[in-house]
Parts: structure tokens; C-alpha cells; sequence
């Protein structure tokens, strides 16, 4: 990993004026490995637009290692920005908003005023969490087979998460929430495990069958609105 030491300033001032900062990723999900990086998500006033707007979606992700010597990941957006991304339906943002208390680090209600947008669309939440899917599901065919590519545990992560990106789908809509951020933890240990002995054709025929089931279900709790 390349440590950042060139943005330490900004990113020191851009820490002690955040509105709200809160862990994302396999720390949320149950599925650390010492491979994994501690990523945290930091929100910031829009006084820091201007530096922000230079990376793509106005994210600038800051790398570094904590005091146990760990890799972290730390995003930093501007309020108005993280909003759109909510009014999008981007993946990323709405599973942050639904992450909850457990792992915000930080949080200032004066001057958070993200609003969730709930209760959400599901056919937009169908549309955006079902392409991000298919990406992954794409991401990890690409990981494990084109030779230039190849990196079975960047394949492994993203077959994993074209499964837990359609359960978090499900999950808001029978609930409207993501009430269990857990669901397919079960299912990281066993694709691991086979990391060095199976290709991608085992994979798929061992998670293909789940993901088209996941994906039916999706359909019916939230059908296509029917054109007047």
C-alpha cells in the first residue's frame, strides 16, 4: 500500500471540522482479514469543495497506517455531495446512512443535515443496487480468468459482494432498512477457502444459482412501475 504523506495538513484540519466520520466495509460487514484495509468514511463541511471536486465523485481517499501498524482507508466527501450520492440511490451512500450508531465515530448534529431520503424508492433502489451487482458479478469474472487482470482475492471480494449488494437490496425492500449488515458474512470464510484450488467456472457454479435467486426476489418485491 502507498502511504499519503503529501495531503497530512488538509487532511488533519479536514478531520477536527468534520461533520460525521463512520467505518465502512469489511469492519461493517464481519469479514476482516489481514488483507483488509480499515476503511472510514468522513464527511466535511463544503467549505472543502474546491479541493475535493479535483477526484472523481468528489472523493478523495486518503491512505495510511493507524498505531497497530493496520491499513486504513479514508474517504473524504463534502456534505452536498454525499447528499447527491444519497438522492442517487448510490450503493455506498445508502448503505452508510443505514449503518448506524455502531460504527459512526463521530457525529455532530448541529451541522449534519444529510437527509436519508427514506422512505426509498424501491425501484430505484432495484435499478442501482442491481447494476452495482452485476458490476461485481462482471468485476470478478474479469479478476479470475483475463490474464492480465488476474487477482483471485480482488475476484473473491467482488463475487462477494455481487451477493451481499443484492441482500442489502432485498433487505430495504421487505423493511425499508438494512437491519442485518451480516447476512452473507457466512458466505466470506467458504469462498475464501478456496481461493488457491478453484477457478472461476467452480465459482460460478457454486454462487450463480444464488445470485439469480437473489435477483428474482428482487424483481418481485419491487416490480417495475407499471407506465401510465
Amino acid at each position: 500500500m502507498t502511504i499519503d504523506t503529501e495531503h497530512n495538513d488538509i487532511v488533519f484540519e479536514m478531520r477536527k471540522k468534520c461533520i460525521l466520520r463512520i467505518e465502512r466495509g469489511s469492519v461493517v460487514y464481519g469479514t476482516m482479514t489481514p488483507l483488509s484495509d480499515h476503511d472510514i468514511l468522513t464527511v466535511v463541511p463544503d467549505k472543502y469543495k474546491d479541493f475535493l471536486s479535483q477526484y472523481e465523485k468528489g472523493i478523495f481517499e486518503f491512505k495510511r497506517l493507524d498505531s497497530e501498524n493496520k491499513q486504513v482507508d479514508e474517504q473524504f466527501i463534502c456534505q452536498s455531495d454525499f447528499q447527491k450520492l444519497v438522492d442517487d440511490y448510490d450503493v455506498m451512500a445508502i448503505e452508510t446512512v443505514c449503518t448506524g450508531t455502531k460504527h459512526t465515530l463521530y457525529f455532530n448534529g448541529d451541522k449534519c443535515k444529510i437527509d436519508s431520503r427514506k422512505p426509498y424508492d424501491k425501484w430505484k433502489i432495484r435499478q442501482s443496487f442491481s447494476a452495482t451487482a452485476s458490476n461485481s458479478w462482471a468485476k470478478a469474472h474479469k479478476k479470475m480468468t483475463v490474464e492480465k487482470d488476474l487477482d483471485m482475492y480482488r475476484g473473491v471480494k467482488s463475487l462477494f459482494h455481487s451477493l451481499r449488494i443484492l441482500m442489502f437490496a432485498n433487505q430495504i425492500c421487505e423493511s425499508g432498512d438494512i437491519y442485518d449488515f451480516k447476512e452473507a458474512t457466512h458466505l466470506w470464510p467458504e469462498m475464501y477457502d478456496h481461493i488457491n484450488d478453484w477457478k472461476w467456472e467452480d465459482y460460478k457454479e457454486a454462487y450463480k444459482p444464488m445470485y439469480n435467486q437473489l435477483r428474482s426476489k428482487l424483481a418481485i418485491l419491487a416490480p417495475k412501475p407499471v407506465e401510465k
